[in-house]
Order: structure tokens, then C-alpha cells, then sequence
């Protein structure tokens, strides 16, 4: 089933990281459930300073954002978007506190709609069919990070192939991770963060990193466990062939590894053969 704490995890903290999501795209059959779960959890987090014990959400990085995610508000509930919770400046705490806000019946006239809020506010989308989700879902001139929520693996691989971000999280909203490249398309930026070939030439491919919750991978079976006095034996037994195949082709010149007239270590020497016959210095 969906997870509420960790979809709204994604929208956090405070809404002020570049792949927080803003707006959730929620199936019309689970809604009303999934709204009134949603409210339950927001309803208990603590606004205050970070520094303190119990606390979730901190100020607002400056004015000009405490402004902007006003202005955001405002404009969805002058055009009709209904606000579930919040919605308000948290004055009695700090000067750039925003209260954690939840809107719903949001429209694709609202700025909400299309902006990045950059704040503590989540917007509601209702949907029908997989194929109107993902409709909406594109039709954005930005396309860094997307999540999304399903135990259908058929539908969870073929979502993550549609979607047009250049992250997506499946079942999870912690996405950015050293192996894969962090980077997005359409107008969130040029190529990805790698190091390797996609930074250099991301203008002109598309790639896309696919995070999954870590319950969904299957791991790799385990190395059988041998013991070291196996390896040493087998060792010494390719050893002791391998000399042996030399002897008998010896034709009394030096060999390979004896190209110093100065005797060498018995020890190394052997080492030195049995690197070369099996390539490990290849």
C-alpha cells in the first residue's frame, strides 16, 4: 500500500531542496484515505528552532522566499484550491516560519501548479488512470526529480521509463546516493554529476537514475566461503604442475624468470611463475 510518512518525506525538509516534490498525484479510489492520513501526519509536526529536541521544520531560508511561498498560497486560493491545513505565516514563532500547509483542488492555472514552491507546502492532484498521472505529471518545463508509489512491478517499471525526470524514486523519496549521476532535463539543468561520460556530453543524451526502496532489490547470492588452507593447497598443487610441465620441457637453457645471473629467492622465484601462468600480472 502507499506510504504516507515516506512520501511526504519527500517533500522535506521544509520543502527547501531541489528535488523536494511538490505536487502528489494521488489515485482517485484512495484519496480520501490518503488525504486524511496525510493530514494526521502534518498535524504532528513541531515548528521551532532545529537546534531543539521535537523539532521538524525551521524558518524559511530568506525574505524573499518567505514572500514567494505567500504569494504561492494566495494565488491557489484566489483561483479556488482549498487549503486542508496551514496556509499561514507562523509569526508567534520566528519571523520566516511558514506554517506546514497542505492544499487540495489545485488547477493547472495555479502557480503551484507549475512552479517550484521551495517551502512547506504540499498540493493535491486527483487521478484516474495511470495514463492521465503521467499526462500530468510531464507537462512541466522542469524535470529533475519524480517518486512514485506502487507494488506492481510491471506498472513500476514502466511508470520509471515514462516519467521525464532524470532522477526517479521508486517506493522511496531519498533518491541522491555516490554510484549514480544526480542531474534532471528539460529546464533543470545541462547533463548529470558523474564525472564521466553523461557529465560531459548530458546536453545531448537523456539518462535517467532509478532509486528503488531497498526491500524491492534482490540481492546477489553470496561468495561460497572457502577456507584459506583450500586456496593454499590449491596453490601449491598448480604450482608444482606447472614446474613440472617446465622440467619437462627444459632444454637446459635458463628460464623466463631466471634472466639475472645472480640466484633468485626460491620463494619469489615461484611466486613470480605462478603469477605469470595464471595472468595475474596481465
Amino acid at each position: 500500500m502507499w506510504k504516507i510518512p515516506g512520501s511526504y518525506k519527500g517533500s522535506h525538509p521544509n520543502g527547501q531542496t531541489c528535488i523536494s516534490a511538490n505536487r502528489f498525484l494521488v489515485q482517485e479510489g484512495i484519496y480520501p484515505a490518503f488525504v486524511d492520513k496525510l493530514k494526521a501526519v502534518v498535524e504532528k509536526l513541531v515548528i521551532g528552532d532545529g537546534k531543539k529536541d521535537g523539532v521538524n521544520l525551521g524558518p524559511l531560508i530568506n525574505e524573499a522566499q518567505f514572500k514567494k511561498v505567500s504569494e504561492i498560497v494566495e494565488d491557489a486560493m484566489s483561483k479556488g484550491a482549498t487549503v486542508l491545513l496551514g496556509g499561514r505565516a507562523k509569526s508567534d514563532v520566528g519571523k520566516l516560519f511558514f506554517e506546514p500547509t497542505i492544499i487540495t483542488d489545485v488547477t493547472p492555472n495555479m502557480r503551484m501548479y507549475n512552479e517550484e514552491i521551495f517551502g512547506p507546502v504540499v498540493s493535491l492532484i486527483k487521478f484516474n488512470t495511470e495514463e492521465e498521472a503521467l499526462t500530468v505529471a510531464n507537462n512541466t518545463n522542469s524535470g529533475l526529480a519524480g517518486y512514485f508509489y506502487s507494488e506492481d512491478v510491471s506498472q513500476i517499471f514502466r511508470v520509471a521509463k515514462k516519467i521525464e525526470t532524470g532522477m526517479v524514486g521508486i517506493n522511496e523519496s531519498a533518491i541522491s546516493c555516490t554510484e549514480a549521476a544526480f542531474g534532471g532535463i528539460k529546464e533543470s539543468g545541462l547533463g548529470h554529476l558523474d564525472g564521466g561520460f553523461f557529465e560531459k556530453f548530458g546536453s545531448l543524451l537523456r539518462q535517467k537514475s532509478i532509486h528503488d526502496e531497498e526491500k524491492m532489490a534482490t540481492p546477489l547470492a553470496p561468495l561460497p566461503e572457502v577456507a584459506e588452507e583450500a586456496v593454499a593447497e590449491e596453490a601449491v598443487a598448480l604450482e608444482a604442475r606447472l614446474l613440472g610441465e617446465e622440467g619437462e620441457n627444459d632444454s637446459g637453457n635458463e628460464t623466463l624468470h631466471d634472466t639475472d645471473s645472480e640466484p633468485e629467492d626460491a620463494e619469489v622465484k615461484s611466486l613470480e611463475f605462478v603469477e605469470d601462468a595464471v595472468g595475474w600480472n596481465e
